[in-house]
């Protein structure tokens, strides 16, 4: 250890040991001496700085040393759920954090001490010492019973102590409380952070005055029923942000309030400011009624409706386009009226500056195109009035039904069609963007809408490229570009809403139908008429016979809700679409709504024909009797389906379904009909060779050779592959040459006798021939002048194999 280190250790122990003799000399503590000092008052308890209690405090005065004096008024709630509320009223009128004001009443109202000073006593702070000549603030409470104290707040001694006196006092009080921070630095300090509140839905108009360009640009929005319109510096109708705007300054709270001095306003940029926004709001407030009124409210059963009157308010504010320095995401505001400056969030500024291409609805039209109830076009395919009548569109020419959901598809379009850009324009320009010879332009009268809402189609903006199109709303001096691809629908042209219906009967309706083909193979036609009797269909021409059931069915599902898929043309364009020379006609006889049939089933669609009446498309059909009839014509042409009624200009395309079942075969495909129980011999002949087999007991017996056993089962077998002969299709149904298809010498010969004597023969042609799409060989019944076909496969089923028949026992 060095001589250092010993002498710091004894000093230590010289001090310590002083500390523990001290502590020893002192007398117990109930011997202390509680006399007070020279000039102290006594204060053996703690007391109250006002004797007696304020109390609700309504108002405080607080005057400062720098001279600035703040009077702050409290204004009573009327509701119970609503609290009271703290005015500023010098040097600024404005609302206060009310919690902020309240302190100054709760922490002065009750305040204490232990130790006074009597002035002049040895011992005691002078005024001066005490920081209280002049004091620091001087503050007046006064209650709601109206009575009033004032205090003066002078310097603080310690962290926990604060020299106060009582007007009219000359005692200075120790109270036992810092007031250090019962003061702000200012008044603004006290002010409010939320500016204002109201309903942002209750805001009637916008008035934006921008002037961050250098040009003052004023922006004005209206609101009308549920939307809001610009009227300056466009007329348009404006998106959602108008509605974002207003939510942000409805409740608009500031970060902080920095000065209230008018000269430094420029400093800030608030003279007058990059943007003013003022919103106007009208809002219903009651209204007190009279004794009278009140008592008459009384003596009725039910209470009337309280009396309200409309209250317009306008709040305006001044927005910067500078920021505090260093605090870029922040920029200052003042309320127009006021000189007050705060900051609030740039983010939230931002809301409040308008931005054209955001604010700006990009829709061309601001009506509801939807409720239109006439519509002109003018379009590169002709020109065309629409009226709706009762829900139902037509056309104002001759009457004809329009398609409503085609229709539907057009006024969507108008009420979709958005700008890519707008071009603020003069009206002399028009002819610059094609729009003194428009490609097309459509005509709306809209009840409710003053004058007629017109979309002019102009020319394309790059007549190389062809994506975009100027269009014109009305006779207004904005122009808009708008794609190409949106305007598909709007220049369509007047067919395009003719009514897609070509025939709509129910099926249970039809009587006749007549079929006429044109024979692709001899330039032929075949002609067919299906009759109904009762609940089934035949065929009485040119022949009588029974049908195929499931085609006639799938026939009239067909004709009975025929629709095209778009109309193509008119009666001038036949020629055009080949049907000059249909490749198949069809006439529908159908029964009118009320005819009244013997048969039940006729009856009861008679009785179901008062709910769903005949809609046919340009129903001008001539009466005949009961019965009315629709012709329609039917090709291909160019790889496409065409159809037209006789009676209708339209031309329809159509699909490929209804050309097919107006050609295919309706005539039952059975070809030879008999009892096989009742078959006595029967035979077939392939070319010079015949197998004939005749009936013996219960067996067959081959009729060259009759010893031969044969397999019963199959030569029965045999029999029935012959009566279960099927034809895809009749070539001719009577009158036919045998020689023009080589029946006069056929290739197969068949032949079945009957019990009765009766003998069926049917002839098979040597050759395969082929008619439409169906090839096979060439056949007749003997006896019969009809042509019919038969598929190689069913040719070959009645070939005769003996080696097959033998019976192997």
């Amino acid at each position: 250890m060095n001589t250092r280190t010993t002498f710091y250790l004894a000093v230590v122990l010289v001090l310590l040991g002083s500390s523990y003799m001290l502590v020893r000399s002192r007398p117990p503590s109930d011997e202390l001496d509680t006399t007070p000092l020279p000039g102290l008052a006594a204060s053996a308890a703690t007391r109250d700085v006002f004797e007696e209690k304020l109390g609700d405090v309504v108002s405080v005065v607080c005057k400062r040393r720098n001279g600035e004096e703040w009077v702050f008024q409290k204004t009573k709630s009327d509701a119970a759920t609503s609290p009271d509320e703290w005015h500023m009223t010098s040097p600024m009128a404005a609302k206060c954090v009310s919690w902020e004001v309240n302190r100054f009443g709760s922490r002065l109202g009750s305040l204490q001490y232990d130790i006074s000073y009597r002035a002049g006593q040895p011992g005691a702070p002078t005024p001066k010492e005490a920081g209280l000549d002049p004091p620091e603030a001087i503050v007046t409470l006064t209650d709601d019973a109206n009575k009033s104290v004032t205090i003066e707040i002078g310097a603080s001694p310690s962290r926990r102590e604060t020299y106060v006196r009582v007007s009219g006092r000359d005692d200075i009080l120790l109270a036992k409380t810092s007031l250090k921070d019962l003061f702000k630095d200012s008044a603004l300090a006290y002010r409010e952070k939320r500016i204002w509140s109201f309903d942002a839905a209750k805001a009637t108009r916008v008035e934006i005055l921008d002037r961050s360009a250098g040009e003052e640009v004023a922006y004005v929005l209206a609101k009308d029923g549920s939307r809001w319109m610009m009227e300056s510096p466009v007329t348009a109708r404006a998106t959602s942000k108008v509605d974002d705007m207003l939510r942000a300054i409805s409740n608009l709270r500031v970060l902080k309030w920095l000065d209230d001095d008018p000269a430094k306003l420029a400093s800030f940029g608030l003279d007058p400011g990059s943007v003013t926004v003022s919103v106007t709001v009208e809002e219903e407030i009651p209204v007190e009624q009279d004794s009278d009124a009140d008592e008459a409210a009384d003596s009725e059963a039910e209470a009337p409706e309280p009396a309200t009157e409309t209250k317009v308010r306008s709040y305006e504010l001044l927005v910067s386009d500078r920021s505090p320095i260093g605090e870029d995401t922040k920029t200052y505001l003042r309320v127009v009226g006021e000189n007050a400056v705060a900051t609030i969030m740039k983010s939230v500024a931002d809301k409040l500056r308008p931005v054209m291409s955001e604010w700006r609805d990009m829709h061309v039209t601001a009506v509801n195109v939807s409720a239109a109830k006439r519509i002109e076009l003018d379009t590169p395919d002709g020109t065309a009035t629409l009226v709706n009548k009762d829900g139902e569109w037509s056309y104002q020419s001759d009457g004809g039904l329009a398609e409503g959901d085609v229709v539907s598809e057009l006024l969507t379009a108008i009420g979709d069609l958005a700008a890519v850009v707008f071009i603020d324009t003069p009206a002399t320009d028009a002819p610059s963007y094609g729009l003194d010879t428009p490609q097309a332009e459509v005509r709306l009268t809209i009840p409710g809408v003053e004058g007629i809402e017109t979309i002019t189609v102009g020319a394309y903006s790059d007549g190389a490229t062809k994506r975009l199109v100027y269009v014109r709303r009305n006779d207004g001096p904005s122009i808009v570009k708008v794609r190409a691809a949106d305007i598909s629908t709007i220049i369509r042209g007047p067919l395009t809403y003719r009514d897609r219906t070509i025939i709509a009967v129910l099926p249970s309706r039809f009587k006749q139908i007549a079929l006429a083909s044109r024979n692709a193979d001899d330039d032929g036609e075949t002609e067919i008429t299906l009759q109904r009797a009762g609940n089934d269909w035949t065929i009485s021409r040119p022949v009588s016979a029974e049908v195929r059931v499931d085609a006639v069915d799938e026939l009239l599902a067909e004709l009975g809700g025929l629709r095209a898929e778009r109309v193509v043309g008119d009666e001038s364009q036949v020629s055009a679409y080949g049907l000059h020379a249909p490749a198949a006609t069809v006439t529908l006889t159908y029964k009118i709504v009320g005819e009244v049939s013997e048969d039940s089933e006729d009856s009861e669609d008679s009785e179901d024909s008062e709910d769903s009446e005949d809609s046919e498309s340009g129903d001008t059909e001539a009466v005949e009797g009961t019965s009315r009839s629709i012709e329609l014509a039917v090709t291909k042409h160019e790889g496409s389906y065409y159809a037209k009624r006789s009676d209708v200009p339209a031309i329809y395309e159509v699909g490929p379904d209804i050309f097919n079942l107006l050609q295919a075969e309706y005539r039952t495909d059975r070809v030879i009909e008999f009892d096989d129980a009742k078959v006595k011999r029967f035979s077939i002949r392939q070319d010079d060779t015949t197998h004939g087999f005749v009936r013996v007991e219960d067996g067959w017996a081959y009729e060259a050779e009759p010893d031969l056993p044969l397999d019963a089962s199959k030569v029965k077998n045999l029999l029935l592959q012959i009566k279960d002969l099927r034809t895809p299709r009749y070539i001719v149904h009577v009158g036919a040459d045998p020689a023009q298809y080589g029946l006069d010498s056929p290739g197969r010969e068949i032949t079945v006798g009957l019990e009765d004597g009766t003998e069926l023969v049917l002839r098979v042609s040597l050759q395969t021939g082929r008619v439409g799409g169906d090839e096979g060989f060439f056949c007749g019944i003997q006896g019969r002048t009809d042509i019919f076909l038969l598929t190689k496969n069913s040719v070959k089923r009645f070939e005769v194999r003996l080696d097959d028949l033998e019976s192997s026992q």
